[in-house]
């Protein structure tokens, strides 16, 4: 609980002369001015036994050490004190024992009666005034009146005066106060900060703090005016007289008389208000003066915003949001696909069968909304406009559903560029450049006393950036009323199937367009050797042309021959039988049976998007480079984000990712245009 801060003017407490301690000579004497022995006092909010911590680490001491003055009386304020008041002076203050003692030298202001009362013990009660600064309250139980430890105060000066350490506690009109923080304070009415501390309090009325909120709500005031309202004392009548509802701000009409700058003002601040849970009231009063700017208005919502509840305004603790949270996100998943997500029926719990209005109304009660009575219409705004401020927001929630929908894994047609290309990751959107390995780097003898070589890598002209691709899906104020999930069951397989075919259609898209290189030529070109002459089916010869070209190719400097090898033949769906039966194994019964093409290793790959007799023979992207594919670092998924909508009331889901692709070398693939 936070500390609570008070005003209270300087305290006085009772001191004690040490018997036989005065020394007539000299007019001097010792005095105890501060012990930890509690004494009662009588507070605002409660009494309590006041207890001085005297320890050095607990008392500001600067006074102390140029001496404390003894007064004849203690003043109404620090600037009524005059120099005839001054008694004497309080020297050598030093802490023994738990207790604060001082030597007291009296002055010439102190007369010769009143020396001799002193001595006599006829004077020998004084009071001790002293500010406080901070305490923390001690509960001790059930009836039991409370400590509070002072743990930070300040004597400031002595009195002669017969006065009751608890009277003259109390604050004075005319004298100066300072702030007083006390740690762990009660907790009591006129102590609340936000509704959910009200409804965690003991003595929670309920139908008290309900009518509040809807009078405050229909008036159009904040929650600081339903705390102020409960912690008095009017009657419901009299708050109702005193807080007449406000008609509801008419936003659409405003909308509709706006231009179409106006209506984008509008809409910027009104995504603002409504996220920091601010009546539409307030965001017009913001729309209409003009000399405000939309950032400037953003700088004072956050402003008001930290003036309300920065807690979530659930009533549950963290870990039962989290629990809520999850039962309902289980049982959204399980209605999406109840095949997909059968084991999110185990924790949906209450909320199985229910639908999205019935779950709106639980998490809007939830956070103090009265919905008794409530429209379904403006059941589902509140829902659309709910705080994202805790788990169990219902934005927030749909967020999650659509993210865990997403990463299902969803049943699709496979996919192959990943076989044919190498991943790869850039840092932004910018183009990065690639670099190659000639054989001109390659080893070379050291003569004795000779020094190592070093080579260069040589940058390919080829580069590779990426661009971002995305679609969304929009969760309409007419769905949620019509309770229509069909939406977050279709849409998240087709983000992920159109994410799939986007990349395969982006990689693919190299080799069917024959994609324009860096020098100039064609991916596959006879200037890179690796395109047959003439085109041809698939057979023995063929496949072993083929061969022969790829394990003939030489390096970057035109001289080494880099032998490659391949890994995948690569048809269209049209020569699938064809080279499966190349392919298969068969058990020869002489040499010439032999099918060295299985015993090669060689993987088939038969593409869709691939059309006519064309084939392809291509090597391991990983050992011979090729085609590349490329993602935002740390970043090779979908993401996902939310927004709020309020010119189409609805809650707009969006995927986005960022993908690129690039031809890097033409030495691991080969092509033969079919007949």
């Amino acid at each position: 609980m936070n500390p609570k801060e008070i005003k209270v003017c300087a305290q006085f407490n009772r001191a004690m002369v040490v018997p036989q301690s005065f020394n007539a000579e000299n007019g001097t004497f010792d005095i105890v001015f501060a012990t930890e022995t509690p004494v009662f006092r009588q507070g605002w909010d409660e009494n309590y036994n006041e207890i001085l911590l005297c320890d050095p680490s607990n008392v500001r001491a600067a006074r102390m050490g140029v001496g404390l003055n003894l007064l004849d009386s203690h003043p109404w304020s620090a600037n009524a004190v005059l120099p005839t008041n001054v008694m004497g002076k309080i020297s050598d203050c030093r802490f023994e024992n738990r207790q604060i003692v001082g030597t007291v030298t009296l002055g010439a202001q102190c007369t010769p009666e009143t020396r001799a009362d002193i001595q006599n013990g006829i004077i020998n009660t004084f009071s001790v005034g002293y500010n406080i600064y901070r305490a923390v309250r001690v509960d001790k139980g059930q009836g039991q009146t409370p400590d509070y430890q002072i743990t930070d105060w300040e004597p400031n000066h002595v009195a002669i005066a017969p006065i009751p350490a608890d009277v003259n506690s109390g604050t004075r009109a005319k004298e100066h106060t300072n702030s007083f923080q006390i740690e762990n304070p009660k907790q009591s009415n006129n102590m609340f900060t936000t509704i959910a501390e009200i409804r965690a309090s003991e003595n929670f009325d309920q139908n008290r703090l309900e009518a509040i909120i809807g009078v405050c709500r229909a008036a159009q005031l904040g929650d600081e005016k339903v705390i102020e309202l409960y912690s008095g004392e009017q009657t419901i009548d009299a708050i109702r007289t005193a807080n007449p509802a406000k008609p509801s701000v008419n936003v659409e009409e405003i909308r509709a008389q706006s231009t179409q700058a106006q209506k984008d003002r509008l809409n910027e601040i009104l995504k603002s208000t409504t996220a920091a849970g601010i009546s539409e009231q307030r965001a017009i009063e913001w729309y209409n003066d003009d000399k405000l700017s939309v950032s400037q208005i953003r700088a004072q919502i956050i402003e008001e915003f930290k003036k309300g509840d920065p807690k979530p305004a659930a009533h549950v603790g963290e870990e039962a949001a989290e629990k809520k949270a999850r039962a309902i996100e289980g049982a959204l998943l399980n209605r999406i696909s109840s095949k997909t997500f059968a084991e999110e029926a185990k924790v949906g719990g209450e909320y199985r069968g229910m639908t999205l209005l019935e779950i709106g109304k639980d998490l809007l009660t939830e956070a103090g909304i009265k919905v008794r009575g409530m429209a379904k219409d403006e059941v589902a705004r509140q829902m659309i406009g709910m705080r994202a401020l805790s788990v169990s927001d219902f934005p927030l929630l749909l967020e999650n559903v659509a993210n865990k929908a997403l990463r299902a894994q969803y049943q699709l047609a496979p996919e192959y560029f990943d076989l044919i290309a190498r991943e790869t990751s850039n840092q932004d959107f910018r183009s990065k450049s690639m670099y190659q390995i000639g054989g001109k780097n390659a080893m070379k003898e050291i003569p004795e006393g000779g020094e190592l070589k070093y080579g260069n890598l040589d940058e390919a002209k080829q580069t590779i950036a990426l661009k971002s691709y995305g679609e969304g899906l929009m969760l309409t104020r007419q769905m949620i009323i019509n309770d229509d999930l069909s939406a977050f069951n279709l849409i998240p397989q087709k983000f992920v199937r159109d994410w799939n075919l986007l990349r395969g259609d982006l990689v693919w898209g190299m080799i069917i367009n024959n994609v324009k290189m860096a020098d100039g030529k064609e991916l596959f070109h006879s200037g890179h050797a690796n395109l047959a002459g003439t085109g041809a089916v698939l057979s023995d010869t063929t496949l072993t042309a083929a061969l022969l070209a790829m394990k003939s190719q030489t390096d970057i400097d035109g001289k080494t021959n880099i032998r490659v090898i391949p890994k995948y033949l690569v048809v269209s769906p049209e020569y699938e039988i064809t080279a499966r039966k190349l392919l298969t194994v068969i058990a020869p019964t002489t040499t010439g049976d032999v099918n060295v093409w299985a015993s090669m290793g060689l993987t088939l790959i038969v593409e869709h998007r691939l059309s006519g007799k064309a084939w392809y023979m291509a090597a391991d992207p990983n050992a011979t480079d090729g085609l590349y594919y490329s993602y935002l670092d740390g970043q090779s998924g979908l993401r996902t984000n939310r927004e709020e909508e309020f010119r189409t009331d609805s809650i707009n889901f969006g995927v986005r990712g960022d993908f690129g692709v690039a031809a890097i070398d033409h030495r691991g693939w080969y092509k033969n245009a079919g007949q």
